[in-house]
């Protein structure tokens, strides 16, 4: 699987929630995920979950992917969420409103399977949008 391919295969079925079951085809089973919080997960299981309990706060995620560069085996990654707000987050309840944001992932292959994801946005942006 080319490494574009496995990207766009993460955001449109994993991160979307829409066919979590891909992950064992994508994702390293000892993949290592960083995100904005520093907090370090590692295996896929961890990702799912952190994706089941976001998607019940934001189940119709829009995502665009602005761009991909590709270099030796990593990859970074420019890309926009849209997502209404219809489900409880943290301490916030449910609002209806379209949240936002802009973030980037860089990724690092072993193989063709996603060994790494680092994620940067600003989790704020959300807090901000739903207050």
């Amino acid at each position: 699987m080319e490494f574009v391919t496995a990207i766009e295969s993460y955001f449109e079925n994993i991160l979307s929630n829409k066919k979590p079951d891909v992950a064992k085809e994508i994702l390293t089973s000892d993949i290592r995920c960083v995100l904005p919080t520093g907090d370090v997960s590692v295996g896929i299981e961890p990702i799912l979950e952190a994706v089941k309990g976001a998607s019940s706060a934001f189940p119709h995620r829009g995502i665009s992917l602005d761009k991909i560069i590709v270099q030796d085996t990593t990859a970074a990654v420019v890309y926009t969420l849209a997502m209404k707000h219809i489900g409880d987050y943290g301490d916030y309840k449910a609002t209806g409103k379209t949240v936002t944001i802009t973030g980037v992932d860089i990724f690092e292959f072993d193989g063709e399977k996603i060994s790494s994801i680092s994620v940067f946005y600003n989790p704020e942006i959300v807090l901000q949008q739903i207050s």
